[in-house]
C-alpha cells in the first residue's frame, strides 16, 4: 500500500520532491522495529536519530525516511531530499489515521521466470521466505526485478538491457574497487551496506545483472557470487 505525493518548491522550479508514504506488508512489533533500527544504524553510522514524538527513527541524510509504528503496522516515509524531524512526524501524522483500513497487500506477487533462482535466495537470505515482489519494468523477455525477503532479510536480482551501453558497463566493472574475475562479461563486487551489499555482472548478450541485498544489509560474497551464477543460466 504505497501513496505517491509530487512537491515543486517555488523556488525550484526544474526539480520536485517525491515524497512515498506507505505500510508494511506484514505485522510489526517493537522487537522488530528495534531490529530494523540497528541495522539501519550500522548500515549509516551517525546518520540514525530516534523520533521523540512516536517510537521510530529518522535517517537524516538525503535521500531521506523515517520509520514508525500504527499498531501492529509498520509506516515508513521517504523523500528524495533530506527530512527534518518535524517533516517526517507530519507525514506519518497523516499516515497513522489510515492504518486501521489500509488493506494487506498480497505476500506473493511471483513471476514464473524467477523460480530458477529462488533456491540460491533463500540460501542468501538465510531465514524463511515470506516474500516474492516480481516485477518487470523494462519490457523485454526475461524478467526485470525478482525479489525475495524473510521477515527481516531480503535479496533481489535486477536484469536491466544496456545494449547501448555495453563498452562503458564493462568499463565502470573493471576498474570497480573490487572486480571479480571469470564471472560473465565483466563482474565486480561492491561490500557498501548502504546500497546493500551486492555483486553486478554484464552478461554476453548486454544485461546487466544486479545481485543486492536490501537496503543497509550485507551478504556473503561467495553465495551472491552463486546467485549471480544462477542468474546467468536465464540471462546468457
Amino acid at each position: 500500500h504505497l501513496r505517491h505525493l509530487r512537491v515543486q518548491p517555488a523556488h525550484r522550479r526544474r526539480q520536485s520532491t517525491v515524497v512515498r508514504l506507505g505500510f508494511s506488508v506484514l505485522p510489526i512489533d517493537p522487537e522488530t522495529l528495534d531490529a530494523s533500527r540497528a541495522a539501519a544504524a550500522l548500515a549509516y553510522p551517525g546518520q540514525i536519530v530516534p523520533l521523540t514524538s512516536r517510537a521510530g527513527y529518522l535517517l537524516t541524510r538525503a535521500p531521506g525516511y523515517a520509520v514508525a509504528l500504527a499498531g501492529n503496522r509498520g509506516m515508513r516515509v521517504s523523500s528524495t531530499t533530506q527530512l527534518t524531524p518535524a517533516q517526517a512526524d507530519t507525514l506519518l501524522a497523516l499516515l497513522e489515521p489510515l492504518a486501521p483500513t489500509a488493506p494487506w497487500r498480497p505476500l506473493v506477487v511471483a513471476d514464473p521466470r524467477c523460480e530458477l533462482m529462488t533456491t540460491t535466495a533463500q540460501e542468501v537470505i538465510g531465514e524463511p521466505m515470506v516474500i516474492r515482489r516480481d516485477i518487470d519494468p523494462f519490457g523485454c523477455a526475461l524478467p526485470g526485478i525478482c525479489s525475495w525477503a524473510g521477515r527481516t532479510r531480503g535479496v533481489s536480482i535486477i536484469g536491466a538491457p544496456v545494449a547501448g551501453e555495453i563498452d562503458q558497463t564493462r568499463k565502470m566493472l573493471e576498474t570497480a574497487a573490487i572486480p571479480i574475475v571469470g564471472l560473465g562479461a565483466a563482474a565486480a563486487w561492491h561490500p557498501n551496506p548502504q546500497t546493500g551489499t551486492m555483486v553486478q555482472v554484464l552478461t554476453s548478450r548486454g544485461y546487466l545483472l544486479t545481485v543486492r541485498m536490501a537496503i543497509g544489509q550485507t551478504g556473503d560474497r561467495a553465495q551472491l557470487v552463486r546467485r549471480a551464477e544462477a542468474a546467468l543460466r536465464l540471462y546468457p
